[in-house]
């Protein structure tokens, strides 16, 4: 009999933690209308349905972290500066009290101008390929190489984009910072591997874009082009100078003073393996 009641205890007790209601789960920040200069925002929870109190707070904040407006009814209307479209954080912090018992709710998003409407930044972001918008072009009718890097972003989206420039030929290396880049000491018969690393700042949180292309001087357009599309002045061959010192190195680049048999090492860039 003592274990026939504790069963149904148990059982009733599971069920008891089945049915219990997580509200925080059901909290959600949805757009329901906009237009430029306002935006309506909805929590998603069914406030009359709560069989309870609730308390809501609405945060939009500016991307400097500073308070822009704050709201505390269930679908609140912010009016938004048009002429001042950034991202705007947006945090609500719900707190449900059912005869005593406090459920407290947080959660942020960010709002966004994509250009021709607002959007949150968790629907935005997967869609949203940092380095797919970027690119450069040479500027053509000069002998000096200078690229401009280009982007399709909307500023609105991003906070700023940086731009570091490297360009080497057989010998040198030379860096540039800007959206411009102009290296005069790059000569026309150099063959040159121009990268650039640009850094997308979001949030405080910084995306890296690299590329990199091989570059020749086309005398017949004038201008800089990839090597495998012009008719270069000339091609200079990247020579690796070789080094024969007699060091030896393990597989990693790591110098030896001593080759345990069976063990394989590098001496003068060759192979070798002690075997005894």
């Amino acid at each position: 009999m003592k274990k026939i009641l504790l069963i149904i205890i148990v059982l009733f007790g599971l069920n008891q933690t089945q049915a219990q209601v997580s509200y925080c789960d059901s909290l959600d920040i949805s757009i329901t209308n906009q237009t430029m200069n306002d935006i309506t925002l909805s929590s998603g929870l069914s406030v009359n349905a709560i069989p309870g109190i609730v308390n809501l707070d609405w945060i939009l904040y500016l991307s400097n972290g500073t308070v822009f407006a704050q709201d505390t009814t269930t679908n609140p209307t912010f009016s938004i500066n048009q002429w001042n479209m950034d991202s705007l954080p947006i945090c609500l912090t719900t707190l449900i009290d059912i005869n005593g018992n406090v459920w407290t709710c947080y959660v942020c998003d960010t709002i966004v101008w994509n250009g021709t409407s607002w959007m949150l930044m968790s629907m935005a972001q997967p869609q949203t390929s940092y380095c797919d918008s970027l690119s450069y072009t040479t500027v053509p009718g000069t002998q000096t190489l200078m690229a401009t890097g280009n982007s399709s972003l909307s500023l609105n989206m991003i906070d700023s984009i940086t731009w570091l420039w490297t360009a080497c030929n057989s010998s040198t290396c030379y860096t540039a910072y800007g959206d411009t880049a102009m290296f005069t000491s790059i000569l026309t018969t150099d063959t040159v591997k121009l990268c650039y690393d640009a850094y997308v700042y979001f949030m405080g949180q910084p995306y890296v874009c690299t590329e990199c292309d091989s570059l020749v001087y086309d005398g017949f357009s004038y201008s800089w082009v990839l090597l495998n599309m012009g008719n270069p002045t000339g091609v200079n061959e990247l020579v690796l100078e070789s080094i024969n010192n007699n060091k030896m190195y393990d597989l990693l680049g790591r110098e030896l003073t001593e080759v345990k048999v069976g063990q394989m090492y590098i001496r003068n860039n060759k192979k070798y393996i002690r075997v005894k």
